[in-house]
């Protein structure tokens, strides 16, 4: 048998909850940072200064974002030719 437990005892039925009650202000502003940090994280594809387009004869695609027109094709053909069957080509087809 277990001697009895000394200190604070959680309640399970949710009563003794005084100090971890949360206003709704406070819920809203930490919603708001987490939002804002997340969103401050994730890299924007409209910060991208050129978008390339890749195709080949089987309909296999690449898309390619960057500042630097050469990487963004780089890219656009490199992931067209992960999806073309060996033997075939890519070829850029936009830049914008």
């Amino acid at each position: 048998m277990l001697p009895p437990a000394r200190g604070k005892v959680l309640d399970m039925d949710n009563t003794n909850t005084g100090d971890l009650k949360m206003s709704k202000i406070s819920k809203a502003l930490a919603v708001a940072i987490i939002g804002m940090s997340a969103m401050a994280m994730s890299p924007s594809q409209a910060s991208a200064a050129w978008t390339c387009g890749a195709r080949s004869a089987t309909g296999s695609w690449g898309v390619g974002w960057s500042r630097s027109i050469h990487r963004a094709r780089r890219i656009a053909l490199y992931q067209c030719a992960l999806r073309t069957p060996r033997g075939y080509y890519c070829r850029i087809t936009t830049c914008a």
